[in-house]
């Protein structure tokens, strides 16, 4: 989904056993808008394959630097690089289990 998007740093944090609003967290780094976009209709039209259907909720910060998306159990967290680190998902969840990410019909290391 995201990786075919080239959205870098991808990781899927299984987040269900210490937050009750959702069991995954989806962390991915995009360069821009435009690929933060494509990555967002993307990931809507897999998981909506999936029966996920449309977001409950969504946000978009208006400077580009983080997009939320909850499509009810599944939350997914677009950054462009800045808005990664000052947002530092990666260091508040680093204690929960990383489940890993298919790269090219392989698990592996997105980043």
């Amino acid at each position: 989904m995201a990786v075919d998007r080239k959205a870098v740093q991808v990781r899927l944090l299984h987040v269900g056993d210490r937050l009750g609003i959702a069991e995954y967290f989806v962390l991915a780094t995009v360069t821009n808008r435009r690929q933060a976009r494509a990555v967002r209709d993307a990931i809507r039209l897999e998981l909506k394959e999936q029966g996920a259907g449309v977001p409950r909720a969504a946000h978009e910060d208006p400077e580009g630097r983080w997009s939320l998306y909850d499509y009810d159990g599944v939350i997914v967290h677009l950054f462009d690089e800045e808005g990664r680190r000052h947002f530092d998902l990666d260091g508040m969840w680093s204690d929960v289990p990383e489940v890993p990410v298919e790269v090219d019909g392989e698990a592996g290391d997105a980043a």
